[in-house]
């Protein structure tokens, strides 16, 4: 199943929860008050670039070690919102009103929309034709 269906099908699901888990005014546990605050974090992954300049072959080694860092830095941001979504879920199912359930909702949707953005807009590929043009080896007229 593809994440975009993944996340919608999730969203479905706990939307059902709230609807089904609304309670009384009740006293609002700390976990559901955390939920109730919660902010996204701020993203601080930076996408590496090739500059034309950088024409050596260990130019292009540093561009791909760059490039891993930035793929662990979206995987941890994605797992720790990811993680967040699940404790904003488990907060809702101890039973929440129709006010904090759309409250949640929202939160919940922007954690998704976030994450499928994030992951759509992480690809650090080379393209092919840079690439040979940087790890060409020169003409020996040229040396």
């Amino acid at each position: 199943m593809p994440k975009r269906h993944l996340y919608l099908a999730v969203s479905i699901v706990v939307s059902g929860w709230f609807t089904v888990a609304l309670a009384a005014e009740a006293p609002v546990s700390p976990e559901l008050k955390w939920a109730l605050s919660y902010e996204m974090p701020s993203y601080k992954c930076k996408k590496p670039k090739l500059r034309q300049s950088n024409q050596t072959a260990d130019q292009f080694a540093r561009f791909e070690r760059k490039s891993k860092h930035y793929a662990r830095c979206v995987a941890d941001y994605q797992t720790q919102a990811i993680e967040d979504h699940g404790r904003i879920v488990a907060a809702a199912e101890q039973g929440v009103t129709q006010a904090q359930a759309e409250i949640l909702v929202e939160k919940l949707r922007g954690i998704e929309s976030a994450v499928i953005e994030i992951g759509e807009n992480s690809v650090t590929q080379l393209d092919p034709k840079e690439a040979d043009r940087i790890l060409s080896i020169p003409s020996r007229s040229s040396i």
